[in-house]
Protein backbone atom coordinates (compact mmCIF):
# COMPACT_ATOMS: atom_id res chain seq x y z
CA UNK A 1 0.00 0.00 0.00
CA UNK A 2 1.40 3.38 -1.01
CA UNK A 3 0.52 6.51 0.89
CA UNK A 4 1.27 9.64 -1.10
CA UNK A 5 2.49 12.54 0.94
CA UNK A 6 5.00 15.27 1.27
CA UNK A 7 8.53 14.13 2.01
CA UNK A 8 10.71 16.92 3.28
CA UNK A 9 14.40 17.37 2.77
CA UNK A 10 15.16 20.11 5.27
CA UNK A 11 18.68 21.27 5.93
CA UNK A 12 19.86 21.61 9.55
CA UNK A 13 21.66 24.85 8.62
CA UNK A 14 20.19 28.34 8.66
CA UNK A 15 23.25 29.31 6.62
CA UNK A 16 26.63 27.70 6.00
CA UNK A 17 30.03 29.31 6.45
CA UNK A 18 31.90 26.26 5.13
CA UNK A 19 30.62 22.85 4.00
CA UNK A 20 30.41 21.49 7.55
CA UNK A 21 30.21 24.66 9.62
CA UNK A 22 27.42 27.16 9.93
CA UNK A 23 24.56 28.39 12.07
CA UNK A 24 22.10 25.56 12.71
CA UNK A 25 18.42 25.67 13.63
CA UNK A 26 19.07 23.54 16.72
CA UNK A 27 21.66 26.00 18.02
CA UNK A 28 19.34 28.92 17.35
CA UNK A 29 16.66 27.18 19.42
CA UNK A 30 19.10 26.91 22.34
CA UNK A 31 20.06 30.59 22.08
CA UNK A 32 16.42 31.69 21.94
CA UNK A 33 15.62 29.47 24.92
CA UNK A 34 18.45 30.83 27.04
CA UNK A 35 17.71 34.45 26.11
CA UNK A 36 14.00 33.91 26.74
CA UNK A 37 14.75 32.34 30.12
CA UNK A 38 17.04 35.22 30.99
CA UNK A 39 14.42 37.80 30.00
CA UNK A 40 11.67 36.05 31.94
CA UNK A 41 13.81 35.74 35.06
CA UNK A 42 14.85 39.41 34.93
CA UNK A 43 11.17 40.34 34.56
CA UNK A 44 10.25 38.21 37.59
CA UNK A 45 13.21 39.44 39.67
CA UNK A 46 12.34 43.11 39.08
CA UNK A 47 8.85 42.42 40.40
CA UNK A 48 10.26 40.54 43.43
CA UNK A 49 8.52 37.31 42.37
CA UNK A 50 11.77 35.33 42.68
CA UNK A 51 14.53 35.67 45.27
CA UNK A 52 17.37 36.44 42.82
CA UNK A 53 18.51 39.99 42.13
CA UNK A 54 18.28 41.06 38.47
CA UNK A 55 22.10 41.45 38.45
CA UNK A 56 22.55 37.76 39.38
CA UNK A 57 20.38 36.38 36.59
CA UNK A 58 23.10 36.48 33.90
CA UNK A 59 25.48 34.36 35.98
CA UNK A 60 22.66 31.97 36.84
CA UNK A 61 21.61 31.49 33.20
CA UNK A 62 25.24 31.12 32.07
CA UNK A 63 25.81 28.38 34.68
CA UNK A 64 22.63 26.60 33.62
CA UNK A 65 23.57 26.87 29.94
CA UNK A 66 26.95 25.23 30.58
CA UNK A 67 25.28 22.49 32.65
CA UNK A 68 22.61 21.82 30.02
CA UNK A 69 24.96 21.71 27.04
CA UNK A 70 27.64 19.64 28.84
CA UNK A 71 25.02 17.33 30.37
CA UNK A 72 23.28 16.88 27.02
CA UNK A 73 26.50 15.93 25.26
CA UNK A 74 27.72 13.62 28.05
CA UNK A 75 24.24 12.07 28.23
CA UNK A 76 24.32 11.39 24.49
CA UNK A 77 27.72 9.74 24.84
CA UNK A 78 26.68 7.65 27.86
CA UNK A 79 23.30 6.48 26.58
CA UNK A 80 23.76 6.25 22.82
CA UNK A 81 27.43 6.15 21.83
CA UNK A 82 29.86 5.28 24.66
CA UNK A 83 32.76 4.90 22.22
CA UNK A 84 32.86 8.72 21.95
CA UNK A 85 34.71 8.80 25.29
CA UNK A 86 37.65 6.83 23.88
CA UNK A 87 37.73 8.18 20.31
CA UNK A 88 40.45 10.67 19.43
CA UNK A 89 41.11 12.22 16.01
CA UNK A 90 44.04 13.98 14.37
CA UNK A 91 42.01 17.14 13.73
CA UNK A 92 40.47 19.71 16.06
CA UNK A 93 38.80 19.20 18.58
CA UNK A 94 40.81 15.94 18.84
CA UNK A 95 38.48 14.32 21.39
CA UNK A 96 35.24 13.11 19.83
CA UNK A 97 33.23 14.08 22.93
CA UNK A 98 33.95 17.73 22.12
CA UNK A 99 33.00 17.36 18.43
CA UNK A 100 29.42 18.65 18.68
CA UNK A 101 29.01 18.39 14.90
CA UNK A 102 29.31 14.58 15.20
CA UNK A 103 26.50 12.89 17.05
CA UNK A 104 24.10 14.85 19.17
CA UNK A 105 22.77 15.69 22.58
CA UNK A 106 20.36 13.86 24.87
CA UNK A 107 17.52 15.76 26.52
CA UNK A 108 17.67 13.58 29.63
CA UNK A 109 21.41 14.30 29.90
CA UNK A 110 20.60 18.00 29.61
CA UNK A 111 18.11 17.70 32.46
CA UNK A 112 20.73 15.99 34.63
CA UNK A 113 23.17 18.80 33.76
CA UNK A 114 20.48 21.36 34.63
CA UNK A 115 19.92 19.80 38.06
CA UNK A 116 23.65 19.48 38.79
CA UNK A 117 24.39 23.06 37.71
Amino acid sequence: MNCPGWVHNLTPFIFKITDNFGIRWYGLAYVIGFLGGWGLMVFLAKRKLISLNPEEIGDFIFTLAIGIVAGGRIGYALFYSPDIFTTFTSSFPYWELLAFHHGGMASHGGMIGFVLA
